[in-house]
């Protein structure tokens, strides 16, 4: 998934990545019970800003994200 904020546009479109970094929660729905890997991608730079296991139930995953300045690509795969 992609995660993009839209409170740090800035007046030419583009993101500001200097703003103070955010975690958020996130809720994936449809996701059968099970255990999940998550890894999350720095889409400026290409690169993976970390991973880690979490557990899902009832047909969802919460999570909680790594900081980030404007967006964040998250890969959830079941494990």
């Amino acid at each position: 998934m992609w995660l993009l904020r839209k409170d740090v546009i800035g007046h030419d479109g583009m993101l500001r990545r200097a703003a103070a970094p955010i975690r958020v929660r996130v809720d994936v729905p449809n996701l059968v019970s099970g255990n999940y890997r998550v890894t999350a991608w720095d889409t400026a730079r290409g690169t993976q800003r970390g991973s880690f296991e979490t557990s899902g139930g009832e047909l969802s995953l919460a999570l909680e994200t790594v900081p980030f300045a404007g967006d964040l690509a998250l890969a959830v795969r079941r494990v």
